[in-house]
């Protein structure tokens, strides 16, 4: 999914290539909940990891209507009895 974002572009911009245009402000707070900064905006794909690239697809994910639920490892914290 990674190819979904253009690397020679910033957050913003990729933002808005998904058709979600948000105040620069509302941006950084969305992206805040993910461990990015508002000097993270202006910043290109490119320059990112890999784990940061696939936080910023979560994160615009995250905002698009969807009818998913995302679940990570749900069954480290069950007991025997719960997991069966």
């Amino acid at each position: 999914m990674h190819e979904e974002l253009s690397r020679n572009k910033s957050v913003h911009d990729n933002f808005a290539l998904h058709g979600l245009s948000f105040p620069r402000e509302r941006l950084a707070s969305i992206l805040g909940q993910y461990g990015f900064h508002f000097t993270d905006l202006d910043r290109k794909i490119e320059s990112f990891s890999g784990g940061q690239i696939s936080k910023l697809l979560f994160a615009i994910l995250g905002q698009k209507p969807s009818n998913f639920l995302v679940l990570d490892e749900p069954t480290n914290h069950l007991d025997y009895e719960a997991r069966e």
